[in-house]
């Protein structure tokens, strides 16, 4: 392109400088006659300008049109055999335009005239004659062709992951992720920090789409995304990460010698109330009891209240007896001891009977499948003796709010499951 534009550059110019050496060293048949009786006129000058200078926009005009003939020429110049005398002409034409310009007269007006139409149409004849940039072809970026490791932090345009389920307890989060069709596994993070720095990332890469992160800092908001992986062409990529989700783990607090997860009080083996603690049922727990007893009479099941609450110097008889009955490991079992006992909140009622006999009857199975119904949870159910700490109590309620009580009842899990605590005395 640059020879082909030199070429016609160099054409272009010999012509106009010989076309303007004709004019002010040769006389035309006017300037002869003119020339025996009289000189030119100023007004002969004029004209005789203006007509060069139309001469030399005609000149560029058919340049510009004649500009792909001599590409098509010059393209051809390297496997042309007579390409050697080409150069040879053009180094002839470029000696005989520059005798030319050292023969003219710079004192010449119609020569400097001629001179400036020339460098203005040389330059409108290299704007329109370049070429525009054409950008290079970007490369597909739509995949990651690296190996994949839960580090990687790259990103791809490959479809997003979505989150089927986020759940936090006081010092953990669990993730499950909506499976993705042609998915090999999952890269499931998890950061205390927005950007998710390397730093301080926690990634767990799996097959299942599913991943726990536990002994995290208690209190705090962490968040997480997640990402899918296949192969392609040998390697490993992996998926766009998904828009991150907060997972505000659940807030304990300890007010007055009182544990309170999530607003929640909380008494067990490994949570205790002080001495002082309690003085009868609350009265959301009064109210919500009266509820449960008329909805299980419309049900055509009687229902009343064999313990409610207990202060902590009745639970002290109350463990001690059971004590001496039967021995502290199976007193541990079914009793608590003062100050553990969910009694004293206020909140825990036993309906109808302690005795074991009472597994299995209607009103057994009337209050496990509608007490979360009036914001109650069965608070020791069978199988989970050994996260409760207690044998299965048929009989025993908590109260803790209908919403609540939806969600831990649905998940299937028990108040510690569900917050993630123990149950466990310190002795």
């Amino acid at each position: 392109n640059r020879k082909m534009k030199k070429m016609s550059v160099i054409l272009l110019i010999a012509g106009l400088l010989l076309s303007a050496s004709a004019c002010s060293g040769k006389p035309n048949a006017n300037e002869s006659v003119s020339a025996q009786g009289s000189d030119i006129s100023d007004v002969s000058e004029e004209a005789s300008v203006k007509e060069t200078i139309t001469e030399l926009r005609e000149s560029r005009q058919e340049s510009v049109g004649k500009t792909s003939a001599v590409s098509s020429a010059l393209s051809k110049e390297n496997s042309d055999p007579a390409s050697e005398s080409k150069e040879t002409t053009e180094s002839a034409v470029i000696s005989q335009i520059s005798e030319t310009e050292n023969s003219a007269e710079p004192e010449s007006s119609q020569e400097e005239s001629v001179s400036s139409a020339e460098i203005s149409i040389q330059s409108e004849i290299a704007a329109e004659s370049s070429e525009p940039s054409v950008p290079a072809a970007s490369p597909d970026s739509s995949y990651i062709e690296t190996e994949v490791s839960p580090e990687a932090v790259s990103q791809s345009s490959s479809q997003q992951d979505s989150f089927i389920a986020v759940s936090t307890k006081i010092d953990s989060v669990n993730v499950k992720v909506q499976p993705q069709d042609g998915a090999e596994g999952y890269i499931i993070q998890c950061s205390d920090k927005a950007d998710f720095p390397e730093s301080s990332t926690l990634s767990v890469r799996t097959v299942s789409p599913a991943a726990s992160f536990s002994d995290l800092t208690r209190n705090k908001t962490y968040y997480v995304r997640t990402a899918s992986y296949h192969t392609k062409n040998g390697k490993q990529i992996r998926s766009a990460w998904s828009e991150k989700y907060d997972a505000k783990l659940k807030e304990i607090v300890e007010i007055d010698g009182v544990t309170y997860i999530d607003g929640m009080l909380i008494a067990n083996k490994t949570y205790s109330l002080p001495e002082s603690y309690g003085y009868g049922l609350t009265d959301e727990t009064n109210q919500a009891y009266y509820n449960m007893v008329a909805g299980a009479a419309a049900d055509g099941i009687t229902l009343w209240m064999e313990s409610g609450f207990r202060s902590y110097e009745t639970q002290y008889y109350t463990y001690n007896s059971f004590v001496q009955d039967r021995g502290v490991a199976l007193a541990d079992l079914c009793s608590a001891r003062p100050g553990h006992s969910e009694h004293q909140s206020g909140m825990a009622i036993d309906f109808n009977t302690t005795s074991d006999y009472f597994a299995g009857t209607p009103e057994a199975n009337w209050i496990e499948a509608h007490c979360a119904e009036y914001g109650f949870i069965l608070r020791y159910p069978k199988g989970k003796e050994a996260i409760t700490g207690y044998k299965y109590e048929p009989w025993h309620v908590r109260y803790v709010g209908k919403e609540k009580a939806a969600e831990i009842t649905k998940s299937g899990l028990t108040v510690e499951e569900y917050y993630g605590i123990t149950s466990v005395y310190a002795d």
